[in-house]
């Protein structure tokens, strides 16, 4: 990574093409791969930042190409794209397990709990795990906000909710993350 005049940039972005200077004198870009002729131009390397989830922690956005600007999101925004990602996956594996037996999705599967049918039995417990794995969820989020837990990855995140068992009932989870 390269800082000039405050704009990080990487030399990828001009060995294959040409680089102006600031008195607008065109160089060939391989010659951005000589530390002397960088120093002579101002150019610092930086060392990469260590980032964890760009997505999640950083903006980034094209500034005059091919510089980019890369800055930290704030918190608010960095816990509305991690509440956003957990409750994607969760949604995305309640729907998936109902897909598994049968139904459109979780809400098909629910909707059949309100009334005496066939499929009520199998909808209450869909019910019942559906709103066992949302309450999980929402307690894993406060204990992130307040800093007692981290966020897991998809895996770890869907090892961690109650289990449906069977068409008759789930079982709570019991692994704390």
């Amino acid at each position: 990574m390269f800082v000039l005049r405050g704009r990080r940039f990487n030399l990828e972005g001009f060995l294959s093409t040409s680089w102006t200077d600031d008195n607008g004198i065109q160089h060939p870009g391989q010659l951005l791969r000589d530390p002397d002729f960088r120093t002579l131009h101002g150019i610092e390397e930086i060392p990469d930042p260590t980032r964890g989830n760009d997505e999640i922690e950083y903006t980034q956005e094209i500034d005059v190409a091919p510089y980019i600007i890369i800055t930290p999101k704030t918190p608010e925004q960095i816990e509305a794209l991690t509440v956003s990602k957990l409750t994607g996956w969760i949604q995305q594996y309640l729907d998936e397990q109902a897909q598994k037996v049968g139904y459109d999705n979780v809400l098909s599967a629910c909707s059949y709990a309100a009334i005496a049918n066939a499929f009520q039995p199998e909808s209450i417990t869909f019910l019942e795990w559906r709103s066992a794995c949302w309450a999980y969820a929402h307690q894993l989020m406060t204990d992130i906000k307040a800093g007692n837990a981290t966020v897991p990855d998809r895996d770890t995140l869907l090892g961690a909710l109650p289990v449906r068992v069977g068409g008759s009932a789930y079982t709570p989870s019991t692994n704390p993350l």
